[in-house]
């Protein structure tokens, strides 16, 4: 007969699933609540990212919509004045916000578009202002957003229930994703899992933010289940092998060579974080992981024709992705300090064609390259303060995992979980597709939260 012991007294909850205790449960509207936040996000991806100007202006909408509702609770009302550091994070974007505002008109002396003079209309630094405008709304959402989930994240029982949330959701978005591709139902990416987004090297950013979680909660699961015994630890364990499986099945099937890449990246950091955060009780687990991790590698890529053949072509891609970043780089440097204005790229890009760069330039609707363009569309001055808002919420989140009793596992997975994004963020565009975007947003708010405010969630 199986048994259960626990030193230490009552058990624990497990990562991002389900708390075996009572204390701290938030009833069924608030879990109905955080599945509405979420659920249009997944929605939106199988909706080709909401990639569409209406369609992510409805996004953003249903962003503001979101918060307000959450206001509604006043748990999560009364946690929003007790985040640490959110004046500062508050402060960066409003200066963001009014930056861009800055660029609507003529600015400093020499700053505008000469696309203006040559028109002979009234003259903004904003190459498309009506762009810039969309786009300023398009980051009011994404703050709404931030917000959410901070006050979610704030207490850890609601923080812990958004991430299951979230994961769960997210493996119904990839179940439903496979099931698409497999019956032959997916509508272009030339054989590779796109997730209904635009491109399946975006769906890997979000199959591999997922996957992060997905691993927090495995590796919480195997450090928690050591006390119990026989089928009740293969039991738990296997719950939280299911997921991660699924997104990574998921992940080798969208062929991104450098969204998988950046995935490692992700676990690496969260494996040797939790090794040296717990010295003596994480480093077999992590070795285990990290050798199943391996063999899983290597078996899955001599065995993939799909893989085998991205990474054969590696070089041709490599060059267009050159000619890309060479054009934009210039129009960077055209206008330093101010861009072109934000949501400017596909004018900027038709205006910089050529019959020399045609044929890389003609079709794409982003730079692949998340920094280059934030600095090509903002200039230095208006791309400093976004960039210090992330990695101000970025470090105060990691800081604090360091400091919590509890749950410092859910907000290691969620901290390593930006290592996909950001090393992605170098080679490809998913941070320019306004369903990914609303999705980090949620999840830097969820980190930058967590655990902050106690109390009984």
């Amino acid at each position: 007969m199986s048994r259960r012991r626990r030193v230490g007294g009552a058990p624990r909850a497990s990562g991002f699933g389900p708390s075996p205790s009572r204390r701290g449960q938030i009833g069924w509207r608030g879990t109905a609540l955080l599945a509405a936040a979420v659920a249009p996000l997944y929605g939106a991806h199988l909706l080709f990212g909401a990639n569409q100007p209406m369609a992510a202006q409805a996004l953003t909408a249903l962003c503001g919509l979101i918060l307000i509702v959450g206001l509604a609770f006043p748990r999560l009302r009364q946690a929003l004045p007790q985040l640490k550091g959110l004046w500062p994070v508050a402060a960066l974007f409003v200066l963001t916000l009014v930056l861009a505002a800055v660029t609507l008109g003529p600015g400093p002396a020499g700053a505008a578009h000469p696309i203006w003079e040559w028109a002979g209309l009234p003259p903004t630094i904003s190459v498309n202002r009506s762009a810039t405008l969309l786009a300023m709304s398009q980051l009011l959402g994404l703050a709404a957003l931030f917000l959410f989930g901070a006050m979610a994240g704030s207490q850890r029982a609601w923080g812990v229930r958004l991430g299951s949330v979230i994961l769960v959701g997210g493996a119904i978005w990839a179940a439903i994703a496979l099931i698409i591709f497999l019956s032959g139902a997916q509508i272009g990416q030339a054989g590779r899992l796109g997730g209904g987004l635009l491109s399946a090297n975006s769906a890997a950013t979000m199959l591999g933010i997922l996957a992060l979680l997905a691993t927090g909660w495995l590796l919480r699961a195997l450090r928690e289940s050591r006390e119990l015994a026989g089928p009740d630890r293969w039991s738990r364990i296997s719950l939280a092998v299911a997921p991660l499986a699924l997104l990574v099945f998921a992940l080798i099937l969208t062929g991104s060579r450098m969204g998988t890449l950046a995935t490692l990246a992700g676990v690496l950091t969260l494996g040797v974080w939790q090794a040296f955060a717990e010295p003596g009780r994480s480093w077999k687990t992590l070795g285990v992981a990290a050798g199943v991790t391996l063999i899983a590698a290597i078996v899955v890529g001599l065995g993939n024709d799909l893989v085998l053949r991205r990474v054969a072509a590696l070089d041709q891609d490599v060059d267009v992705r050159s000619v890309i970043f060479a054009v934009h780089w210039r129009a960077f440097l055209d206008a330093p300090l101010w861009g072109s204005g934000l949501g400017s790229f596909i004018d900027v890009n038709s205006y910089l064609m050529s019959a020399e760069t045609y044929r890389e330039l003609w079709n794409i609707r982003a730079t692949h390259n998340v920094y280059l363009q934030w600095l090509q569309e903002a200039g230095l001055i208006g791309s400093a303060p976004m960039f210090a808002l992330i990695g101000l919420a970025i470090i105060a989140s990691a800081l604090r995992a360091g400091t919590l009793s509890r749950g410092g596992w859910a907000l290691r997975a969620l901290v390593a979980a930006n290592v996909v994004v950001l090393v992605h963020g170098l080679t490809d565009y998913a941070l320019q597709v306004p369903s990914i975007a609303a999705m980090w947003a949620l999840l830097l708010g969820l980190q930058f939260g967590f655990g902050q405010v106690r109390g009984r969630g």
